[in-house]
């Protein structure tokens, strides 16, 4: 047994600890609980309104949905577009992101956010 069971009920900050024990080989390298972890991490610092440390546990597990909110919040709207490319087509993520580029003015990265999810056709 790693020592390490991803179904136990974990508080916030155990997650730090989890990322340590990977770290140190305690696991095995488990990418599916480093990314588990790194989601935690990223939601500890989102609801403590730390978008800018949720982003990069977010980057590491891969976590494009709530890439595009912290990305939102933070106002980084290239980073936010950047994301378009990296969602598989015909997702309802690409719904929101183009409602948060149209909101802020960005029609075109909108329009080719609608455009890869076929809610519009290209003319």
């Amino acid at each position: 047994s790693s020592g390490i069971n991803a179904e136990w009920p974990l508080r916030p900050g155990d997650w730090f600890r989890v990322v340590q024990l990977l770290k140190s080989g305690g696991a095995g390298g488990n990418d599916a609980l480093y990314q588990k972890a790194w989601n935690a991490i990223g939601d500890y610092y989102a609801d403590r309104l730390k978008w800018g440390s949720a982003v990069s546990y977010y980057q590491q597990s891969q976590n494009i949905e709530k890439l595009v909110d912290c990305y939102y919040l933070l106002e980084d709207y290239d980073k936010l577009s950047g994301l378009i490319e990296q969602v598989p087509d015909n997702s309802l993520l690409l719904e929101n992101i183009a409602s948060k580029c149209a909101s802020v003015g960005m029609c075109v990265e909108a329009s080719a956010a609608l455009v890869k999810s076929n809610m519009i056709k290209e003319v």
